[in-house]
């Protein structure tokens, strides 16, 4: 086991530790992601990367050699509210629209726990983003490339979906 493990088997938060060369292990948190109520979506990334890395930091045997644990979570929020994975390519097809000539906000939350216990960080880091308009056949072309099966949300795309992107800013 790595000095660093990663609580979450997306890419996107292996990145970092990777372009560095710190060598890192990855484990996989069984987590509830749903928000609880009355949650707002900066609250809910942090509590869920907080929860994801405690759980990974408990479960890990003494000695293993791991020092850390990174947790991380991101949602997609439009006008306040949380947009959930889509549950397949018309529920996908339906949020691509909604989100299609708007801003919406990208939140990541991320902390780090030490393994055997101690003071655990947590942050947010909110982007703003903002998409293209799109007609429903460029919206149908980009569903059918099958990306967004595996993503968390619509939004997070390349390649076809890529071009839907008129800017971004991170606040």
């Amino acid at each position: 086991m790595k000095a660093l493990v990663l609580a979450s088997f997306v890419a996107a938060p292996q990145a970092a530790p990777a372009a560095a060369g710190y060598p890192f292990s990855v484990c996989v948190p069984e987590a509830d992601e749903r928000p609880l109520r009355g949650e707002t979506p900066a609250a809910h990334v942090r509590r869920l990367a907080l929860v994801k890395a405690r759980e990974v930091a408990r479960a890990l045997p003494p000695g293993c050699g791991a020092r850390w644990v990174l947790g991380a979570d991101t949602v997609i929020a439009l006008d306040g509210a949380i947009i959930g994975k889509p549950r397949g390519p018309g529920d996908a097809a339906r949020t691509l629209a909604r989100l299609a000539g708007r801003s919406h906000d990208v939140l990541t939350g991320v902390a780090l726990v030490p393994v055997g216990g101690g003071r655990a960080g947590a942050a947010v880091v909110r982007s703003r983003v903002t998409m293209r308009p799109l007609d429903a056949a460029a919206i149908g072309r980009y569903v059918a490339t099958g990306e967004l099966s595996t993503r968390r949300a619509p939004t997070r795309c390349r390649a076809v979906g890529g071009a839907s992107w008129a800017g971004s800013r991170a606040r």
